[in-house]
């Protein structure tokens, strides 16, 4: 990915899963900068902003505006594909969703799983069952079979730590699936500072298929799968929001109801069947920009 059109000096800042200075190459920077690390091979955020809270809004899990019925239904079509990636490893037991939101994941896996949903602090969740907690700071006696991570641990400063916590809470033989964005995929280097998945600053992490599984072999984990995931449900979507800011056209506000928003609507409809064959390509071709990690707790001897 290359660098804007800021020329920051070259400089060395803790890698927050190495926890130590290695060589770190700017990829991207703005109010906050993006870096790479050379040894895990994942880019991370930096600095950390202070208040993480004030850039989550309280309808970050909701679907006001604009397609709003529409948007909860994908959204719901999605559960029920994730209900399945965890079925295909664990047919019943106990699971914990870390990163939960509103935990409407955990209600479509059924009465053969026991789910506990958990989010941060901050987060902005009606559901009083969802446990707010800082999960490195959890205490909790209960194990589990399944532990998932569903567009989740890139939200969080240090995945190398949070794998860590995650193992320590599995069963034997449990298994660990994380789900997020890939930093080195095709669609990540060809839109480059304009990628809808960099989220910056909510995405602390970037992280790389090979970087992630770094992450899980310094933690005892064992590599079951890792594999592009085709998720129509929102993919050609947010290609065609990155290719409106990549040829400035202003993208698309789901939340906005105004008149205003009628140029742009019409625009992303026109562009929206090339979302589509882009992420029909990149599957093809294992480059989809949403990975799906498998790991398993490997038992050391």
């Amino acid at each position: 990915m290359a660098k804007n059109s800021r020329n920051l000096p070259k400089k060395q800042v803790f890698c927050p899963n190495c926890k130590h200075k290695t060589d770190i190459e700017i990829l991207d920077t703005g109010q906050f900068n993006l870096y790479l690390c050379n040894s895990c091979k994942n880019g991370f955020l930096y600095p950390i902003p202070k208040n993480l809270s004030k850039y989550y809004p309280k309808i970050y899990w909701q679907y006001p505006g604009q397609l709003s019925y529409i948007r909860s239904t994908l959204h719901n079509l999605l559960q029920i594909r994730r209900k399945n990636w965890v079925k295909k490893y664990i047919k019943s037991g106990k699971i914990l969703d870390v990163g939960a939101g509103e935990g409407v994941f955990g209600k479509t896996l059924g009465p053969n799983f026991a789910v506990t949903n958990l989010e941060s602090p901050f987060a902005k969740v009606a559901n009083k069952n969802v446990v707010k907690a800082d999960f490195l700071k959890w205490k909790t006696d209960k194990k589990f079979d399944g532990i998932v991570f569903l567009e989740s641990l890139e939200h969080v400063p240090s995945p190398q730590d949070y794998l860590k916590k995650a193992r320590s809470l599995l069963n034997k033989n449990g298994y660990i699936l994380v789900e997020c964005p890939r930093f080195d995929s095709w669609e990540s280097k060809l839109f480059k500072d304009k990628w809808l998945h960099l989220d910056i600053p909510r995405h602390l992490a970037h992280l790389t298929r090979e970087g992630l599984g770094i992450l899980a072999s310094r933690n005892n984990l064992k590599v079951i799968n890792q594999s592009g995931v085709l998720i129509y449900e929102f993919s050609p979507y947010c290609f065609t929001v990155s290719l409106m800011r990549l040829l400035k056209i202003k993208p698309l506000n789901l939340k906005e109801r105004s008149i205003s928003n009628l140029t742009s609507m019409t625009m992303a409809l026109i562009l929206l069947p090339l979302g589509v064959v882009a992420e029909t390509i990149f599957h093809l071709f294992d480059q989809d920009p949403v990975e799906l990690s498998v790991f398993q707790k490997s038992i050391v001897l």
